[in-house]
């Protein structure tokens, strides 16, 4: 004889007995002790009223006697209220849309682009000695310019290039010698220098300053720093608010 047809049978005379009694834990247990498939089971719990422990005790005495992960859905399914997920099959997306994503290949940035700023303010790196960097830098957040100072090139749209700063020691010899910020304390004169701010896309100048001031040592140097910052500010960037 057939198994379909037994199981035929045995799936109506399990639907007779559950007309007088409802399915629970023990029922489920004694169906898969009775070797049947996880669809015949889950069609019967489908079918059939039923009285379930969904604890978690009551789950893992289930699991323990054998049934599937496909049958204790079907348990915790039919308590809530809802028919057991049956998966739809999913139509192939139309050909044009496949040959467009055939047709698709992401697009690498040009060399020298950026992502965007989530601030919206210009990022600028400051290219100059080590202390007169560190000097712009707090001079650009003292004057409140609206730009971010980034310590990476490659994140920045501008970058701000400075000369050596020039000190004039007034002193018999009048002697201008270019110096590091350690190399000019206590030295009494005047100081310059010049800067010009570059556009990375296209590595256009897009703003330029010379300053001189008539002081030197670390006053010079933060004289310098303020006056580029201010005009920095003032002449470019709150221009492109």
């Amino acid at each position: 004889m057939p198994k379909s047809f037994l199981a035929v049978v045995f799936v109506a005379f399990c639907q007779l007995l559950v007309a007088q009694q409802s399915l629970n834990n023990d029922s489920i247990i004694k169906l898969v002790k009775a070797g049947l498939s996880d669809d015949l089971i889950v069609s019967t719990i489908s079918a059939s009223p039923g009285t379930y422990d969904t604890s978690a005790d009551g789950l893992i005495a289930l699991k323990s006697a054998g049934a599937s992960d496909k049958v204790l859905s079907a348990v915790v399914q039919k308590i809530s209220g809802t028919a057991p997920a049956v998966p739809v099959p999913i139509p192939p997306p139309p050909a044009a849309a496949v040959a467009k994503q055939v047709g698709s290949e992401p697009v690498a940035p040009s060399p020298g682009a950026t992502s965007a700023n989530p601030s919206g303010e210009p990022r600028i790196f400051v290219k100059a000695e080590s202390d007169f960097s560190v000097a712009l830098t707090a001079a650009l957040n003292k004057k409140h310019a609206p730009a971010t100072v980034v310590l990476d090139e490659k994140s920045a749209d501008y970058v701000l290039q400075s000369a050596g700063v020039a000190a004039k020691q007034e002193s018999g010899a009048s002697k201008i010698a270019r110096c590091l910020f350690a190399y000019c304390v206590g030295i009494e004169g005047t100081s310059s220098v010049s800067v010009q701010l570059v556009r990375v896309s296209d590595g256009s100048v897009v703003w330029a300053y010379q300053v001189r001031k008539g002081n030197g040592g670390p006053v010079g140097i933060q004289s310098l720093s303020e006056a580029i910052a201010k005009h920095l500010k003032n002449e470019f960037l709150d221009r492109k608010k």
